[in-house]
């Protein structure tokens, strides 16, 4: 069976699911972050997105083989 994985980066976690060819989702995962503040500014390393995501597909591609990925952001989230 081919897996779709779907990747949603906002503004307090990075959620990465798994889906079947039915489209049914057959696993989640959560990432939670807290974003830095300092007055009229929040940001959030960009690398400690990346290190979120790959620990996120580790845990994923332990049980599913990935075919195809999507990825959806928050705004400016995409770097």
């Amino acid at each position: 069976m081919k897996y779709l994985l779907g990747v949603d980066i906002g503004t307090t976690s990075l959620k990465a699911a798994v889906f079947d060819e039915n489209a049914e989702c057959v696993k989640l995962v959560t990432k939670e972050y807290t974003l830095l503040a300092s007055g009229d500014f929040v940001e959030f390393p960009a690398n400690d997105y990346w290190k979120l995501f790959l620990e996120a597909l580790d845990e994923l591609s332990k049980d599913y083989e990935i075919f195809a990925m999507s990825i959806d952001t928050q705004c400016e989230t995409l770097i």
